[in-house]
């Protein structure tokens, strides 16, 4: 396996004073944990919408807990946000990660993945397929196939970036989903031409690798911070 990684509990807080531990991979270091501030920082606080009309209707940042349950869900695995909430930073000058930190790129995410492939952190120690490394130990749904998150997940982690399968709110009758399943996170394009499709996250599942994906303005994802080069 290649390098150990360093932990650094407790170290950052964010506006509404939630504490973050974050862990350095390669040259970067990310949030071991998903983004729960309410607000920007400068003070201007992000809607939290619960009704799915208002929701899937909604032109402005918004954010949401999964199932609307706060109590049970943010500790662990953070809040899902709308596009709009990272759109609106590459239109003015609005913060969402705390000082120093930045909603990642493209470029950032890609890093991370080329870092952990060449470094012994695919399945079995080689090999392209890093999904167990990033994945956490708990709370994956089983998987019978060899080498998938959800299967031998004590075996996770070697990243220590520890991502819980924190779920997705998406257009439909059950708008909160794939809890167990699978966690995306929005990251922001490298390049802002006006007809790039904004809506990009990174993807982890149970059942399969990672890999990019599209999603629609209005779907509830979670956010990773990394620092700031």
């Amino acid at each position: 396996m290649g390098d150990d990684m360093t932990f650094r509990t407790c170290a950052v807080a964010d506006i509404d004073g939630n504490l973050y531990q974050t862990v350095v991979i390669g040259d970067l270091e990310w949030f071991a944990e998903n983004l729960k501030v309410t607000k920007y920082n400068d003070g201007t606080p992000i809607q939290n919408l619960t009704e799915d009309e208002e929701w899937f209707s909604s032109e402005l940042p918004s954010y949401c807990w999964y199932d609307n349950d706060e109590e049970a869900y943010k500790d662990k695995y953070g809040a899902l946000y709308n596009y709009e909430t990272v759109y609106v930073i590459m239109s003015s000058n609005k913060k969402l990660c705390p000082d120093g930190w930045h909603v990642p790129v493209e470029l950032d995410w890609g890093e991370l993945r080329e870092y952990l492939r060449n470094n012994g952190y695919g399945f079995d120690g080689s090999g392209d397929d890093i999904a167990k490394s990033l994945a956490s130990k708990t709370d994956w749904d089983s998987d019978i196939i060899e080498g998938n998150v959800g299967n031998s997940p004590e075996t996770n982690n070697s990243s220590g970036f520890t991502a819980f399968p924190a779920g997705t709110r998406k257009d439909g009758e059950n708008s909160f989903n794939y809890m167990g399943q699978q966690t995306r996170w929005w990251f922001l394009p490298d390049t802002y031409e006006l007809d790039y499709p904004y809506f990009r996250s990174y993807n982890l599942f149970y059942s399969t690798s990672t890999f990019e994906g599209n999603n629609s303005r209005s779907s509830g994802l979670s956010i990773r911070c990394i620092k700031d080069w």
